[in-house]
């Protein structure tokens, strides 16, 4: 079964409009403090590996998945919206906005993924905001969230290689949102740890679920 995205984005938007969430002028909804979680998680996993949670109550689910599962995921949203009930709060919704896309593409990808966190939310999940977003055009994106936000960072794709163009992205959407801390699935590298450390905002890493499989594999077989 296919699932029309825009047919999806217009039936969103319209339920979220009709609960009382507002849209900034740059057309992304604004989310309102009480839907974000403030404490910070022991551990956050991949919707698919969910199971894999030490305790639900201090879990966070994220999807930093390719954009087929997050596809899937969509077929069955309110089976989504359950499992997430169980755990103490979802990262944001993670469709990619590849830079080297059309912009529109970039802008659509970024809002449907608003409008899908905020739809678990309604139902009662907390959400970390994800720092994601495409290029410097959908900057305003990170307006959706009030200051001083703790966002999560996902960085098992691109970020990984450390580029002049990857780093001066991250800085101006540090410098744009001012968070007040960052928690980054997977490894922060040391010119984005020494960045964030100028700045005194504070950084929390978790192993992601594949690596955390792979060390606990070679522990059983020595």
């Amino acid at each position: 079964m296919k699932i029309n995205l825009i047919e999806l984005a217009n039936n969103l938007y319209t339920d979220l409009k009709n609960t009382g969430i507002e849209f900034n002028r740059y057309g992304f909804p604004v989310f309102p403090k009480e839907f974000l979680l403030n404490e910070t998680p022991e551990e956050i996993l991949p919707f698919h590996h969910r199971n894999a949670a030490k305790d639900r109550v201090k879990a966070v689910i994220s999807f930093y998945e390719e954009d087929e599962e997050l596809y899937h995921r969509l077929k069955k949203l309110d089976f989504v919206v359950n499992e997430c009930s169980k755990y103490m709060g979802i990262v944001g919704f993670d469709l990619s906005p590849c830079v080297f896309w059309n912009i529109q593409q970039q802008k659509f990808n970024v809002l449907l993924s608003q409008l899908i966190t905020l739809y678990i939310a309604t139902k009662g999940s907390k959400v970390i905001p994800n720092f994601r977003i495409g290029r410097l055009e959908t900057l305003p994106a990170l307006l959706s969230y009030s200051t001083e936000s703790t966002f999560c960072v996902g960085s098992l794709g691109c970020s990984r290689k450390v580029t002049d163009f990857n780093l001066n992205q991250f800085k101006t959407k540090v410098l744009y949102s001012r968070p007040k801390k960052l928690l980054y699935y997977g490894k922060v590298l040391p010119p984005y740890k020494d960045f964030l450390d100028t700045l005194g905002i504070p950084v929390k890493s978790y192993v992601d679920y594949r690596t955390r499989s792979y060390h606990k594999t070679g522990e059983k077989q020595k």
